[in-house]
């Protein structure tokens, strides 16, 4: 009896330790992207952001940056993906808003490179409404994105 009590507890050493490294592991792939990312490597970023998701997937930080990524590289169909996700995922106003805000400029600047009129019309209407929902979550921000939008196209 005593020796079955010891075995699951270390058992749940064991499980308590592998969750602890992995969380530590897939925190320090985000670091490691974020670093990338300042030295304005996005790939590099996108890499490690994508790496700390393989263990995680349900990472806002790590989604939301990989979008952030992915916007500075012009891939604005999968940074958009990505921020969308991101807006769905996060519950804190602040985040909420900013996600919100930079699939709004990541709709955007699909706007700018888009040709097709009606594709265009589209990803306008989804920047405004992006930019929308961020100004519900941060409503004092509304000059600051009346004068972002104004200035972007």
């Amino acid at each position: 009896m005593m020796l079955s009590r010891i075995v699951i507890l270390q058992g749940f050493i064991l499980l308590f330790q592998s969750l602890t490294a992995t969380a530590q592991n897939e925190n320090a792939l985000v670091r490691k992207g974020n670093k990338q990312y300042e030295k304005n490597n996005f790939v590099g970023a996108e890499v490690n952001y994508k790496k700390s998701l393989e263990k995680n997937p349900n990472k806002p930080e790590a989604i939301y940056n990989l979008g952030n990524a992915l916007v500075q590289q012009e891939r604005y169909p999968d940074a958009i993906k990505q921020l969308e996700i991101s807006s769905n995922m996060v519950k804190d106003q602040v985040d909420k808003h900013n996600a919100f805000h930079n699939l709004g400029n990541a709709y955007l600047q699909a706007y700018k490179a888009e040709k097709d009129p009606q594709k265009k019309s589209s990803l306008l209407d989804n920047a405004i409404t992006s930019y929308k929902n961020s100004l519900k979550e941060q409503p004092y921000d509304y000059e600051i994105g009346r004068a972002s939008c104004r200035e972007r196209v």
